[in-house]
């Protein structure tokens, strides 16, 4: 099975509207903030339509909702190739965004921002950047063994799609959507400084493959976690853990639960790859980020492989790991 390499046109405009709107105020942290040649040309050329409703609309969700990290990608994907929106998924539209109004009127003002801004002029003028972005992140990814390494640790053949889409107006933001029987690995902008000049890329050849591993499962985990999480529990985490966790945008127990899972799916990902020499630190580094449950999890998930089980059945076994007293090292910073 192949991965399919795109700049999806529907998330381009939404992150067009994000840099045009005030919404890299209110987040910062994922901001383009370095001289970036295209981000100026997008700046330069939607500066027209910055008085246009669906930017008015977007600020105001801004100010009044939690649309940040992955919900605006998310729901960017969700819409029709003509920007146009049949149905919504729960997420983000009533789990996070309350079902508010204002978020359909938001995307229903997209498609006539696109006429009205010459967006398909835009991005068809920059095809060639965009077919360079696609090609130098090919060369840094194994499609073979990251598809190899899912089905092997899922025990499932799900028949899914594989598309790795790039986002090239954020940095430090990287989101796995899944939209129907398609897993979508949304790699942003990374920047570097080669003998004084900079340079950019989508995947690092170093990480060989592991970011997005751990993308493409947040699409499978995370429905497993909202199928058996127990609403009435609650992870005993310190104050300290949860406040980085906040910062981190896994504020809630749900969140937090899905990203220890895949952080150590990944270092099981790295074990197969390169052996386990290295896994000790790998443990060390997540706990010094506030995974404090980074060692329980990851001796209950090597159990599952042991074990003739799909992960969707041995999955509340998983999550139970997760509600027994810990001895945490002094790794997290607390």
């Amino acid at each position: 099975m192949d991965i399919k390499f795109c700049i999806d046109k529907r998330t381009e405009v939404m992150e067009i509207l994000l840099v045009i709107s005030d919404y890299f105020k209110k987040t910062p942290r994922l901001n383009v903030d370095f001289d970036f040649e295209y981000k100026r040309e997008v700046e330069e050329f939607f500066a027209p339509v910055k008085t246009h409703n669906a930017v008015k609309l977007l600020n105001e969700i801004v100010d009044k909702l939690n649309f940040n990290y992955d919900a605006p990608i998310d729901l960017a994907l969700q819409l029709d190739e003509d920007f146009s929106y049949a149905k919504l998924l729960d997420y983000p539209f009533k789990s996070r965004l309350r079902s508010e109004k204002i978020i359909l009127e938001f995307l229903d003002s997209i498609p006539d921002f696109v006429e009205k801004s010459k967006f398909n002029e835009f991005y068809f003028a920059h095809e060639i950047i965009y077919s360079k972005w696609i090609e130098d992140t090919k060369k840094n990814i194994d499609p073979e063994y990251i598809i190899k390494f899912l089905t092997e640790f899922f025990k499932e053949d799900f028949n899914r799609e594989y598309v790795i889409n790039l986002m090239p107006l954020q940095i430090r933001a990287n989101y796995g959507v899944n939209n129907e029987n398609v897993s979508i690995c949304n790699l942003g902008l990374k920047s570097k400084l080669v003998e004084g000049k900079r340079e950019i890329e989508f995947a690092s050849k170093d990480d060989r493959g592991g970011l997005v591993q751990h993308e493409f499962s947040h699409p499978i985990i995370n429905p497993l976690t909202d199928k058996y999480f127990d609403e009435m529990r609650v992870l005993e985490l310190p104050n300290e853990i949860r406040e980085k966790m906040r910062k981190k945008a896994y504020g809630s127990d749900k969140t937090y639960i899905n990203e220890q899972i895949i952080r150590c799916m990944t270092i099981l990902y790295y074990n197969k790859l390169v052996g386990e020499e290295c896994e000790e630190s790998r443990i060390q580094q997540e706990e010094g980020l506030g995974f404090i449950h980074t060692r329980i999890v990851l001796d209950a998930l090597k159990e599952y492989e042991k074990q003739d089980l799909p992960l969707s059945a041995y999955f509340p076994r998983i999550l139970e790991t997760f509600y027994k007293p810990l001895e945490v090292e002094n790794n997290s910073g607390i």
